[in-house]
């Protein structure tokens, strides 16, 4: 299940660290996508766009203890720090693609406070090719998952009858190992097969 959070963000430029514990009475509403600046055709300074952003948004999200929840940037130029009720989740590199933190210790029911800290500025080490003036330029979701069961095929000489030791057989078992691997690699890669599935889907 995904819940999207992109309306009712208060927005702050820079970051200090007592903006963990509350932004500014400065701060402003916005909603995703967000550009930190407004610059003219004719700005001729690339550092006019590139600076820190801090973002934050309070919200709820009701999950079962047979679930994982977990925290996805469609799209952040360039690097994402997200807070989540205090919790350092760890900076990503997103850019062009998306990102995501699972949140599963850390989300509660009600009143969750995310703040995510925005760096645009240039990367030294790497080139990227920016889209000026956007910080969070695409939405983000808040995703919902069922825990996954693994189960261990253990095979023994004294497992099956000899009538079933044949190609026929064999074959089957190969069959049960690929969709065994093909579950695993949905649990892992689920933005792989999200992109596959429905690349928009109006989330």
């Amino acid at each position: 299940m995904k819940t999207a959070i992109n309306f009712g963000w208060n927005f702050v430029p820079g970051f200090d660290k007592s903006y963990l514990d509350a932004l500014p009475s400065s701060a402003i509403k916005v909603d995703l996508p967000h550009a930190p600046v407004s610059l003219p055709v004719n700005y001729f300074s690339e550092t006019l766009y590139q600076g820190l952003w801090t973002y934050e948004k309070t919200f709820d999200l009701v999950k079962n203890e047979n679930e994982l929840a977990f925290l996805v940037f469609d799209g952040v130029m360039l690097k994402v720090h997200p807070y989540l009720n205090g919790h350092d989740l760890g900076e990503k590199i997103s850019g062009w693609v998306s990102v995501r933190y699972d949140i599963t210790p850390y989300v509660l029911e009600k009143g969750n406070r995310l703040v995510v800290v925005v760096d645009s500025t240039e990367d030294p080490h790497g080139v990227t090719l920016f889209i000026p003036c956007l910080a969070l330029y695409s939405k983000i979701l808040a995703n919902k998952c069922k825990r996954l069961q693994v189960f261990v095929f253990v095979q023994s000489p004294q497992m099956f009858p000899p009538e079933l030791n044949n190609p026929g057989f064999e074959k089957r078992k190969k069959k049960l190992f690929l969709l065994f691997h093909v579950a695993i690699a949905y649990f892992h890669g689920g933005g792989l097969f999200r992109l596959l599935s429905s690349p928009k889907n109006g989330t």
